[in-house]
C-alpha cells in the first residue's frame, strides 16, 4: 500500500489507458477523477465504469463532450459513493479537505506549468485533490498525467478559480483512510518520562488534537525497573477535556507523530 503524509493512496488511472473507452480517452477528465476520488475509499473502478452510470440523454449538456459536475454527482449516486457537489468556494474545499475528504476540481489547465504533464493540455479540466500535503503542496491525480505528482496549492487556485471564481468542486464524502504510523515505545530503567500521542484534527481550543490512540499490547521489551506508566498529555476533538493528563502504561501506541522525552528511544514497527 502506498502512503503520503499518513493517507493511503490509491493506484492513479490514466486517462489514456488502453482499456478505457474513445469517449474517456477524448473528455474523461471529470469521470476519471470522480473514479479516483472513490477508489481512495476503497473502491475499484475504472473510468469507464464511472461512465457507464449516466446515459448521455441525461447528461447536463448531453452536446458538450465533458461531465458536469451534476453529471458526476448523479454516477456516484448510482455507485453508492457517498458525493457532494462542493459550497464555499476556496474556503469551502480547504475546509473538506482538512477533513481527509478528496475534491474533483474542475478549472482551467492553461494555469499548469507548461513542464509539467498537466500544462501540455490548455482548457476546461478537472482532477483530482488527495488530502495529502507536503508544506503548501497539495497531492494531486491528473487523468491526462501518467502518475500522480504534487501541485502549489497557489497553482491549484489559480486553476480552479480560472474556469469559476466562485470554485467547481465535488466532494467524497467519506474521509481517505489515515494510516497511523506504529512505534514502540522503549523505557530506560527509572526514567521520568512524558509520551506524546500527536492524534489527527484540531481540538476545540485550536490545538492539534492529542491522544492516545489503540494500541498492541506489546509488554516484553520493557526493563523491569522501568515506572509501570507514563504520563500522556491528552488534548481530545471533541472540546470535552483538555490539557489533563492520563497515564497509561508502556508499549506500542499509534500516531502520525510521537514526541518523547528523555529516557525514551522509538523504534518503527
Amino acid at each position: 500500500m502506498t502512503t503520503l503524509d499518513g493517507y493511503s493512496v490509491a493506484a492513479h488511472l490514466y486517462q489514456f489507458a488502453a482499456y478505457e473507452s474513445a469517449r474517456t480517452h477524448s473528455s474523461g477528465c471529470t469521470w476519471m477523477s470522480g473514479a479516483m476520488a472513490a477508489n481512495n475509499i476503497g473502491h475499484g473502478f475504472t473510468g469507464d465504469t464511472v461512465l457507464a452510470k449516466v446515459l448521455r440523454r441525461e447528461e447536463t449538456t448531453p452536446a458538450s463532450p465533458g461531465w458536469s459536475l451534476a453529471d458526476l454527482d448523479l454516477a456516484m449516486g448510482r455507485l453508492r459513493v457517498p458525493f457532494a457537489i462542493g459550497t464555499g468556494g476556496w474556503a469551502g474545499l480547504r475546509a473538506a479537505r482538512a477533513k481527509g475528504y478528496g475534491i474533483v476540481l474542475q478549472g482551467d489547465s492553461d494555469q499548469f506549468s507548461n513542464a509539467t504533464c498537466s500544462g501540455k493540455f490548455d482548457g476546461d479540466h478537472a482532477i483530482y485533490v488527495h488530502p495529502a500535503n507536503a508544506g503548501t503542496a497539495w497531492w494531486i491525480d491528473d487523468p491526462i498525467c501518467p502518475a500522480g505528482r504534487w501541485e502549489e496549492e497557489a497553482v491549484l487556485h489559480r486553476y480552479a478559480a480560472d474556469l469559476a471564481p466562485g470554485i467547481r468542486f465535488g466532494v467524497v464524502t467519506v474521509p481517505v483512510r489515515h494510516v497511523e504510523a506504529a512505534y514502540r515505545v522503549h523505557i530506560e530503567p527509572h526514567a521520568t518520562v512524558r509520551v506524546y500521542v500527536i492524534g489527527k484534527g484540531t481540538g476545540a481550543n485550536g490545538n492539534r488534537c492529542i491522544d492516545k490512540v489503540a494500541y498492541d499490547q506489546q509488554w516484553g521489551d520493557k526493563a523491569s525497573s522501568a515506572p509501570a506508566s507514563v504520563p500522556v498529555h491528552r488534548d481530545t476533538c471533541d472540546g470535552t477535556s483538555h490539557a489533563t493528563t492520563t497515564l497509561v502504561t508502556a508499549g506500542t501506541y499509534r500516531g502520525r507523530h510521537i514526541r518523547v522525552g528523555d529516557g525514551v528511544t522509538l523504534e518503527a514497527t
